[in-house]
């Protein structure tokens, strides 16, 4: 069983997947020098030729890496398929079109394995390039500056997390459906879900996430556009 495993979610990206696996390749060689294996799970979901075929020609894969082809149409099913390919302790996700530090793999799971309680993990820093420039640090729920009231208003994570086995598969993403009942934000909804459940939340030091801010084909715009609302958790329950 390999330390720590990424699926990396495809779509539409094209040469972009090129890059953000050249990321990943850079974190992976991090990771290795902490005495850490990693997997890398490349999930295409209805992808475009391009994207197929940027994905047939992905340099250092090595053994235990997959391909692997879905048609979700859905990024939450899409991990969700993926991780059952998976097989490692630690299981991270990422976009194909953003990038991480070279620190991210190694941070987190080490963080991870140091907490008994087997944290769900997220990069310290997240800068959004593009369209809209932002530098954003994340704060873990111990943080007396992250309070639960900012679940109703906002996420105070963003997509990329890494998570034990076995918290992701007790914890499957749930779809989205923003035109058919309206619900949407599956990270959102799955913050949520796994802290009414007892989990904690923390987060990897020193580590990095870059994310692409679209101007167009954004999910989150179209979430935003179509006033998407989290389905029902039980975080949001009255005691």
């Amino acid at each position: 069983m390999f330390d720590a495993c990424i699926v990396l979610t495809a779509h539409a990206e094209g040469v972009l997947l090129q890059k953000s696996w050249n990321s990943l390749a850079r974190a992976r060689l991090r990771a290795r020098n902490h005495g850490l294996t990693t997997q890398v799970i490349v999930v295409l979901d209805r992808p475009t030729p391009e994207t197929i075929r940027v994905s047939a020609s992905l340099p250092e894969m090595l053994d235990g890496d997959k391909v692997i082809s879905v048609d979700e149409g859905d990024v939450g099913e899409s991990r969700n398929r993926a991780m059952s390919h998976a097989n490692a302790e630690w299981i991270g996700v990422l976009d194909a079109d953003d990038y991480v530090s070279a620190s991210w793999i190694a941070s987190s799971v080490l963080t991870g394995r140091a907490d008994p309680r087997q944290p769900i993990i997220h990069p310290e820093w997240v800068v959004f390039f593009g369209g809209d420039a932002m530098i954003q640090r994340q704060r873990g729920d111990d943080d007396p500056l992250l309070r639960r009231g900012i679940f109703l208003v906002a996420n105070p994570w963003n997509s990329c997390s890494f998570a034990h086995r076995e918290i992701r598969l007790r914890f499957p993403y749930r779809r989205s459906n923003v035109v058919g009942s309206g619900f949407g934000h599956e990270d959102w909804l799955w913050h949520c879900d796994t802290i009414a459940a007892g989990c904690v939340h923390r987060i990897a030091p020193g580590s990095l996430h870059c994310v692409r801010s679209k101007t167009d084909g954004s999910m989150n715009q179209d979430h935003k556009r179509r006033f998407a609302i989290p389905a029902r958790s039980a975080f949001f329950d009255i005691p």
